[in-house]
């Protein structure tokens, strides 16, 4: 569109007329597609790719909607009845395994529920552990009703709800306390700011993808390396209490916890944007997004009141929650052994690096070339040593890469071993041997 306007060839009076016309004129000619096409190979892949797999995903959806509804009305809905979808969204998550995300379902009788594209047998699990630490502490725990299926799940919409006092928001804090206890035990990562919810006194995770992740064998001697252990080991790791990430010299970054991190932080990694929509102006630039959503933060009526304000509450209930697991062991081992053979996600380095490269796969000059865009997605290994601690990394990663890179994420069987440290003696929990699995 941009040759053409350069060219004069577009009419109209103003932009907006001009960017009918190359619709109207330009993209309902046949014979200017397969020209586009033949310059774009790349681009004709990427669409029909796309159009089979969402059309796939969605009917599998429908499907799997129609032969669950008998338990999605009792163990979801309450026994309301309904007929149909009324509004259906996927833009609530990352996708992975071809394409595939949490999808966000309103009925015909006003509920929400969620679907998943994987098993939610970790959410059971874990709701249920989470519950016996609470009880254990004196606490009762909100749950969200889960329906889990091999290899996909349903489960209830969690609402964001505010506060009423101050007393209803101490005890929001300790179960905070108890719920980084749990997740510690679990050496759960990842649980950022869109991972949690505030309703009522109650924290809610609503993303356990990343629970019993696994760490590197090999060790970094360097400084850098021996701080991110001691980081990855603490407390912090869950991300659920405060902390910053992209910090540069004398620059604090940005917070994305659970706890604290707020809508409209200026991330420091400009992405693309279409500005000028609908225009023959129609062009990319590129901008610092902001960080979005707040239904992470606990208010009262409204207002947001820091976290260290209860960190009296928060250490009382990880206390209580930890003494709770260091008198249990066998019992806690034993809810940690239904955990085996659990599929989770592995990080191999941050969602954000593969989002930005997936955009970037995008570029035209990226687009005539098949072998042009497979070659872009190998320098993920720009800074890996192949004879080092990645090797066998590498080695996995040998298969399509450009699916991979589609998917971002590989999937784990849970885990070789895991350890964990309780008034300094080491508990050993037998799990089989790591695989990655191939999507």
């Amino acid at each position: 569109m941009e040759i053409c306007k350069k060219a004069g060839d577009l009419k109209g009076d103003t932009p907006e007329e001009e960017y009918k016309f190359y619709l109207m004129t330009y993209l309902k000619n046949i014979e200017y597609i397969k020209e586009l096409f033949e310059i774009y190979p790349v681009l004709l892949r990427i669409l029909f790719e796309t159009i089979q797999i969402i059309a796939k995903n969605y009917v599998e959806i429908l499907q799997r909607l129609e032969n669950d509804k008998e338990d999605i009305i009792q163990i979801l809905l309450d026994g309301k009845e309904y007929n149909e979808i009324e509004f259906m969204s996927g833009s609530l998550s990352d996708s992975h395994k071809g394409a595939k995300g949490v999808y966000h379902i309103t009925l015909d009788n006003g509920i929400k529920i969620l679907y998943k594209p994987h098993t939610l047998e970790c959410e059971v699990n874990y709701q249920k552990m989470l519950r016996e630490a609470m009880a254990a502490c004196g606490l009762e725990m909100k749950e969200y009703a889960v329906i889990s299926r091999e290899n996909y799940g349903w489960c209830q919409y969690v609402n964001y709800d505010t506060y009423k006092n101050m007393e209803e928001l101490n005890k929001y804090y300790k179960r905070v306390g108890i719920t980084i206890c749990i997740n510690h035990v679990l050496r759960t990562n990842d649980l950022h700011y869109e991972n949690i919810i505030a309703s009522g006194e109650y924290p809610i995770i609503i993303d356990l993808e990343t629970i019993m992740t696994n760490r590197h064998i090999e060790r970094d001697d360097t400084a850098t390396g021996i701080i991110q252990d001691i980081l990855t080991d603490s407390v912090l790791n869950s991300g659920i209490l405060p902390h910053y990430i992209w910090n540069e010299p004398g620059k604090i970054g940005i917070n994305i916890s659970a706890l604290s991190g707020n809508e409209g932080q200026i991330c420091p990694i400009q992405i693309a944007k279409i500005v000028d929509s609908k225009t023959s102006n129609m062009r990319i630039e590129y901008e610092y997004p902001k960080s979005s959503g707040k239904n992470n933060l606990a208010t009262v009526n409204g207002e947001f009141i820091e976290p260290n304000v209860f960190k009296n509450s928060i250490a009382e209930g990880f206390s209580e929650c930890y003494r709770y697991v260091a008198n249990n062991k066998a019992y806690i081992q034993i809810y940690l052994e239904k955990f085996k053979n659990s599929n989770v996600r592995y990080l191999v380095r941050d969602t954000q690096q593969y989002s930005l490269m997936l955009r970037a796969s995008y570029h035209p000059s990226l687009l005539q070339s098949a072998s042009d865009s497979e070659l872009f997605f190998y320098s993920l290994f720009k800074y890996v040593d192949l004879n080092d601690r990645y090797r066998k990394k590498q080695q996995i990663m040998k298969f399509r890469i450009w699916f991979w890179v589609i998917s971002r994420i590989f999937i784990t069987k849970q885990l070789e071993q895991v350890f964990f440290l309780l008034e300094e003696k080491k508990l050993e929990i037998s799990l089989i041997r790591i695989v990655f699995l191939r999507y």
